[in-house]
C-alpha cells in the first residue's frame, strides 16, 4: 500500500483571472431601454390627462367642443359644447346629439341642459348671434380608445365634430 499524504499546502493556489463585465442580451437591453423611457414619457405627461378642442360650422350653426383626449379609468370628466347661431334670424330649435356608441362607453352620463330623448338636447329660442352651452359629464368606465361625434342640427344644417378619448388604466 501506498502511504496517504495528509498534509495540506500552507498557501492556496493562485486564483484564476476573471474578466469582470456585464453582458446583456438583446431582449434585456430592449427591456432596460423601456424601463428608462417610462419616467421620460411621464415627464412629458404622456400618461396623464389631456384636453382637445375642435370646431365645426355648417350654414347658420357653429359648434366648438372642448373634450378630454386622454383620461384615467374611473375619473369624472366632462365634454363642453358651445353652440352658436351665426345666422341673421332666430333659431326655433337646435338639436344637439351625442353619438350613442360613444356615450355607452362611459358610466353615469349627465347632461346639462336635460336631454329630451336619449343623448339629445334641444336648445330652443336661440337669437341671432347667441351662443348656448351644453355639458356632458361622465365617469370613465371602459379602457381603450373611444371614438364618436357630437352634432348640432337645425333644419338641413348639421355641424358635426368627431371626438376621440383614450382611457388609460
Amino acid at each position: 500500500m501506498t502511504p496517504v499524504n495528509d498534509s495540506l499546502p500552507d498557501e492556496p493556489g493562485d486564483l484564476p483571472v476573471l474578466k469582470r463585465r456585464l453582458h446583456f442580451g438583446g431582449w434585456q437591453l430592449a427591456g432596460l431601454a423601456l424601463v428608462a423611457l417610462i419616467p421620460v414619457l411621464a415627464m412629458f405627461r404622456v400618461f396623464g390627462a389631456g384636453q382637445a378642442f375642435a370646431t365645426s360650422q355648417s350654414g347658420v350653426l357653429s359648434v366648438a367642443v372642448d373634450y378630454p383626449s386622454r383620461i384615467r379609468f374611473g375619473s369624472a370628466e366632462a365634454i363642453t359644447l358651445l353652440v352658436t347661431n351665426t345666422g341673421g334670424s332666430p333659431a326655433d330649435t337646435v338639436l344637439v346629439r351625442f353619438d350613442s356608441n360613444y356615450v355607452a362607453r362611459f358610466s353615469k352620463p349627465q347632461f346639462t341642459p336635460a336631454p329630451v330623448r336619449a343623448y339629445e338636447v334641444e336648445l330652443t329660442g336661440m337669437a341671432s348671434g347667441e351662443s348656448r352651452r351644453v355639458v356632458f359629464g361622465f365617469h370613465a368606465a371602459d379602457y381603450g380608445r373611444h371614438r364618436g361625434y357630437v352634432a348640432a342640427s337645425r333644419g338641413g344644417d348639421i355641424a358635426r365634430v368627431l371626438i376621440s378619448t383614450f382611457v388609460l388604466p
